[in-house]
């Protein structure tokens, strides 16, 4: 397994995927937090900042299978609405929790493109271009990450 890029990497290569469009903000808030990050703190940061905001949490079908043993499950609902999309290989039916039941399920379409195959072709030097935006390419490239 090719390990994670640096935090700040990272949130600069998300910066450099949704410059320009203004339904996007970078935040943070995670990598200012010391310690271990768990979804409730952020949750309940974000719900400090905007007061009386309508907070979502969008997660994949196969998070959903195991979020019961995520950090304070129930007062991340009590704080965002939680959205779950599609993933290869998990079904909607499959999440019968009742945390299932409080969900709103989006079918988004699928790309077959995925983090870890990234880093594996960026460690094995083979292209990533159209699998990311153009500046994230040229800073991974930049960076030398994910080359272990």
């Amino acid at each position: 397994e090719v390990s994670l890029a640096p935090a700040s990497d990272r949130m600069q290569m998300t910066y450099f995927a949704v410059q320009g469009n203004p339904d996007f903000e970078v935040s943070d808030i995670e990598i200012r937090r010391s310690g271990l990050s768990y979804t409730i703190n952020t949750v309940s940061e974000l719900a400090s900042l905007h007061p009386g905001a309508a907070l979502g949490l969008i997660i994949g079908t196969d998070n959903l299978m195991e979020f019961q043993t995520w950090k304070s499950p129930q007062e991340i609902l009590a704080q965002v609405q939680l959205v779950v999309v599609n993933r290869p290989g998990f079904a909607r039916h499959d999440a019968r929790s009742e945390f299932a039941r409080l969900s709103t399920f989006v079918n988004v379409p699928q790309i077959g493109i995925s983090s870890t195959d990234i880093r594996r072709r960026v460690k094995l030097r083979r292209s990533i271009r159209y699998l990311v935006p153009p500046q994230v390419e040229e800073y991974i490239h930049q960076r030398n990450l994910y080359r272990d």
